[in-house]
């Protein structure tokens, strides 16, 4: 079901540094949090979208990274705000969005949905800056994988991984968008894959690992 889509909207284009608030249509006022996939259409600038809950402050991570004129898509789960509000933040140029919601959390889940752990992880696979409530995420490069190849471990986190997700967010460079996938190994590592986004050729690159719950 779409809940945004600017191409429709009178106030038009998400502009840079704007924050837009939508109340989440069609979900149970006791929901606590929404699967979304998120989608950047035709931005006049490379940039990213942040989605976070409503009323409440951005998250580190963003939610969609995009180059000039690219129409590129990802999936969330996102904690809602006071009255099942929802926001999201374009950084550069102006971009339009598409908002779908794909599903909806409801309690015992309330208070438990947001952001467990994070790490922001540099191409040469180490570990530049993290946060975790209960444990650490660690990375190496995954030499056996190849080019644009890691494994990231969770450590101390198996208790909540049976209710986690676990989301990849490419941190693009200036020489063009990069996609990175996440394939879990065993119960604690996963292994990402980065490529180039246009060529799909494998490629070393930055990103964000966040652990949701």
């Amino acid at each position: 079901m779409r809940v945004l889509t600017t191409q429709q909207s009178s106030a038009g284009k998400l502009k840079a540094g704007e924050t837009r608030i939508i109340t989440v249509p069609q979900v149970p006022a006791n929901a606590t949090a929404v699967a979304i996939s998120v989608t950047a259409i035709k931005g006049t600038a490379a940039g990213y979208l942040k989605a976070f809950p409503g009323g409440e402050a951005q998250p580190v991570s963003s939610t969609v990274s995009f180059n000039a004129g690219q129409i590129i898509a990802n999936y969330a789960t996102i904690k809602l705000g006071v009255g099942r509000k929802l926001a999201i933040f374009n950084k550069f140029g102006a971009v339009d969005v598409n908002i779908d919601l794909q599903g909806y959390y409801l309690p015992p889940f309330t208070g438990s949905v947001g952001v467990i752990a994070y790490a922001r992880v540099l191409a040469n696979g180490t570990v530049h800056a993290s946060f975790s409530s209960t444990g650490t995420i660690t990375a190496v490069k995954d030499l056996s994988g190849g080019v644009g190849s890691y494994l990231v471990a969770l450590n101390g986190l198996a208790d909540v991984l049976n209710f986690a997700s676990v989301q990849v967010t490419p941190i693009s460079p200036a020489s063009g968008i990069v996609a990175c996938g996440v394939v879990v190994v065993s119960g604690l590592v996963s292994r990402v894959k980065c490529a180039d986004s246009t060529t799909g050729q494998p490629r070393d690159a930055e990103f964000m690992v966040t652990v949701m719950a």
